[in-house]
């Protein structure tokens, strides 16, 4: 199913840059009037602008993925725009940046619909604040402790709380404001290899900083261990062997880990009730068999049109910081735990989110002159202005710039290991 959905986008992105580039390419008056796209035998095509494009046996992978001009239907490889001296720099410039303008334009609009047809679903603060935060224990490192208020980041106010999650991992954010038990502390991140540490020892991009929430029963599972232990619907988890319990997530790490155990969970059945003492059997996936009812409040924001417009946008903001702290992280292994995957996850991926996120995680990767990206021909025709270079330069122009960045970040690295 994977291989469906990764062909589906490629075929997608690669008709878009192929439609973009022959519009443009029209405009300034460097003719191609028919391609196709894949393999003989052709499938289906359409025409557009008055240029046929033929859709044939598409392979989605870099260097399989063909795209011939259909001349008196034979089928000839493109020559790179670059490489057509008859027509001027700035026409052949034009025309290369079709295929990414029409990927742009095409993502902005699929972001728009998106985010004026959703309702957003969000924490705020304010109901956050209720219980108090909850840190894992590389927040407790950086600082924080469980109960604590969030009041500001640095130094403004915040309303929403995945804020939170955001200013940790994409903007690097270090100075936080909280109220613990009614004192207002001041709390600043002075390790440069903080958000290193986020982004390696977690699974997923999340935030260190969880939001504290009472773990109430919602319902039993029938004839479970939790029915025959006597639990019942509200009960609220307040420890399990004598550890106090904070949120969902670690009472389901402390279950798991206590597979095929007798476990003994401190609950509170009645608001002013003493805590009582519950024997349960933990079976060997883990579970016990109830299901928690969701006691954080959260708050439905529908956005108007004129918001809507710029989300595609923000999220090019968003990504743009994080391929900053790919290329730029100290340490190796994190910039294998980074990139689009995993920004992805601060933002709800449907259909159309999940398509849009592709075509504008694609532009990313063509800011970049690699051996399968249009700008090493950008990079081509800016050189071809002053040396003549030959016909395969685009492609050796991008192994040369990879396989440089390869070695400058591995002395990066190897300077970091060797420095005191």
């Amino acid at each position: 199913m994977g291989f469906i959905y990764y062909w589906y986008y490629y075929l997608i992105i690669g008709t878009i840059l192929i439609f973009g580039k022959a519009i443009t390419c029209r405009i300034a008056g460097i003719q191609h009037h028919h391609y196709q796209i894949g393999y003989s035998p052709c499938l289906f095509s359409f025409s557009a602008f008055n240029v046929k494009i033929s859709i044939g046996i598409i392979i989605p992978f870099p260097w399989l993925f063909k795209i011939y001009e259909v001349h008196n239907n034979e089928k000839l490889i493109p020559t790179p725009i670059w490489r057509k001296r008859e027509f001027s720099f700035a026409k052949r410039l034009f025309g290369m940046t079709g295929g990414v303008i029409l990927l742009y334009l095409i993502a902005m609009v699929l972001f728009c619909f998106y985010d004026y047809s959703t309702k957003h679903p969000y924490l705020t603060v304010e109901n956050v604040n209720k219980n108090g935060l909850y840190p894992d224990k590389l927040g407790v490192e950086l600082g924080f402790r469980t109960g604590d208020k969030l009041i500001s980041i640095e130094g403004k106010s915040v309303d929403r709380f995945d804020e939170f999650a955001k200013a940790i991992v994409i903007d690097n954010a270090r100075h936080f404001t909280v109220d613990r038990n009614d004192s207002i502390l001041e709390i600043i991140i002075a390790n440069d290899d903080y958000i290193n540490k986020i982004l390696y020892n977690h699974s997923s991009v999340c935030s260190p900083i969880q939001a504290k929430a009472p773990i109430i029963i919602k319902s039993i599972t029938p004839n479970s261990n939790a029915e025959v232990a006597g639990l019942i619907n509200g009960d609220k988890i307040i420890a399990v062997n004598n550890n106090a319990i904070y949120c969902v997530e670690e009472l389901l790490v402390t279950l798991n880990n206590h597979a095929n155990e007798h476990v003994t969970l401190e609950i509170i059945r009645e608001k002013g009730q003493t805590p009582k003492n519950i024997d349960v059997l933990v079976d060997q996936n883990g579970k016990i068999g109830f299901y928690f009812d969701p006691t954080l409040e959260y708050t439905y924001e529908k956005k108007r049109l004129s918001q809507s417009l710029f989300a595609g946008n923000y999220f090019i903001t968003q990504y743009l910081k994080q391929l900053k702290n790919i290329l730029f992280f100290k340490k190796a292994e994190t910039k294998k735990a980074v990139g689009f995957s995993r920004i992805g996850n601060l933002f709800p991926q449907p259909f159309w989110k999940i398509l849009a996120l592709v075509l504008v995680s694609y532009i990313g990767l063509l800011i970049i002159p690699t051996p399968i990206s249009d700008t090493r021909n950008v990079l081509a025709l800016l050189i071809d202005q002053f040396i003549k270079l030959p016909p395969n330069a685009g492609r050796w122009l991008g192994w040369i710039f990879i396989l440089g960045l390869i070695v400058l970040t591995s002395i990066a690295d190897v300077l970091k290991v060797l420095s005191p």
